[in-house]
């Protein structure tokens, strides 16, 4: 003999079907079951401790779940990222500890049939004095898309702050030694250099403008003498062009 309360994917109310107080003993609910399964959003029962008693067609095309398999053997909570399953666990005990009908929202990543995590919204009721039901009815919406604009938006806002926090450091140098000064030091504190120094052309030499860490200062390099008389090329590129060996 089956269980009644043990049908997969079936009607989460049984034989206790809601009615409706404007309607006629005659009309059946048929209307209200094809509204539930067409809605956009998914519908779905779950037992207070996590069982999938009913889920609609749009589990399937949002999360990739068939419900028929889903319903009975799946626990919801099991599919929460574990990132997210204390901030849920809360909303979940206070619902669970309202009496009658209470209502909350929560927003939190759901495994998606292929692995990937899946942002959702969901608005839960709890029906748990009804003794004729006793289980937490769901409705949830993705809302990815809307988490990764919220990711860009804050993503820009912090580069933003960023460009000017360097545009304040920079600013009250109006001279290029005291940027340049400003930007060795920024630079070598931030890769932990041990020394680090920068030079501009001048002419035919090239001029120190800020050093860090070196004993000796050496304010001025020839391009014909030394390293840079041994590897005339470099001296091209620092001009602008692609430079050759001798």
């Amino acid at each position: 003999m089956q269980d009644p309360n043990n049908r997969p994917n079936s009607d989460p109310y049984g034989d206790h079907k809601p009615g409706h107080t404007n309607g006629t003993p005659d009309v059946d609910d048929g209307w209200l079951r094809s509204i539930v399964e067409n809605s956009p959003e998914i519908v779905q029962v779950v037992e207070p401790e996590g069982t999938l008693r009913y889920a609609n067609a749009a589990f399937g095309r949002i999360l990739g779940y068939d419900p028929e398999d889903a319903v009975g053997p799946m626990n919801v909570i099991d599919h929460v990222h574990p990132d997210d399953l204390p901030q849920l666990g809360e909303v979940t005990e206070k619902v669970l500890a309202e009496g009658g009908v209470a209502t909350k929202e929560a927003e939190y990543r759901f495994r998606h049939a292929d692995g990937s995590w899946r942002w959702v919204q969901s608005v839960g009721t709890r029906l748990l004095d009804d003794p004729d039901v006793r289980v937490v009815a769901l409705t949830v919406r993705d809302v990815t898309e809307r988490k990764a604009a919220e990711e860009r938006l804050r993503s820009q806002s912090r580069e933003l702050a960023l460009l000017h926090r360097v545009r304040s450091a920079v600013a009250p140098e109006l001279e290029v030694r005291g940027v340049l000064a400003r930007a060795v030091e920024a630079v070598a504190e931030t890769h932990s250099y041990t020394r680090l120094g920068a030079y501009l052309l001048e002419g035919e030499e090239l001029v120190l403008q800020h050093q860090v860490r070196y004993r000796e200062v050496i304010g001025r390099i020839p391009l014909t003498e030394g390293a840079c008389a041994r590897r005339p090329y470099r001296a091209s590129r620092a001009r602008g062009g692609r430079g050759r060996r001798p």
